[in-house]
């Protein structure tokens, strides 16, 4: 049987996924700049509000992080931070190290102030090529809601 890009692909993300959940248990220091120092996360959540199920939702105290994984950088990709940042403080798009990403999405990720995680394959490293800023605009309501339905067990800082 050959399985399509399309499954090759996904199966790459699912693998990122899990590559980004480890990493976030063994090296959250990451994070240190946005608050606590315990950070919480849920994978795949469903958020009603925007029609959308976001990769990974990081808390820290009351910070709300969204991280967008996708093999590939598009307007998909784009769109998806875009509406997550309705609701999260902090939005990061999360790609492999051997696509190409095109001018456009850089200086949209920059405009937005959203940030850039970049993940090498070879190495199993995740580095942060772009910083992300707080996002301006964001429903309150929506984002105590989703803080609120934290049930992950806590992940503490390594020092």
């Amino acid at each position: 049987m050959r399985l399509g890009s399309e499954t090759n692909m996904r199966s790459n993300e699912l693998s990122m996924q899990e590559k980004f959940e480890g990493w976030i248990a063994e090296h959250n220091e990451y994070f240190r700049t946005v608050g606590s120092m315990q950070i919480t996360y849920q994978r795949e959540v469903r958020v009603s509000e925007i029609s959308r199920i976001a990769d990974f939702l990081l808390k820290q105290e009351n910070k709300l992080i969204n991280v967008e994984l996708k093999t590939n950088p598009s307007m998909i990709l784009m769109q998806q931070l875009i509406d997550h940042s309705h609701y999260c403080d902090y939005s990061f798009a999360l790609v492999p190290d051997f696509c190409l990403i095109p001018r456009w999405f850089i200086e949209k990720m920059t405009e937005k102030g959203f940030g850039l995680i970049i993940y090498n394959y070879r190495k199993e490293i995740f580095t942060e090529a772009l910083p992300a800023f707080v996002n301006k605009e964001r429903d309150i309501k929506v984002k105590k809601k989703y803080i609120g339905k934290f049930k992950t067990e806590q992940l503490k800082l390594i020092m």
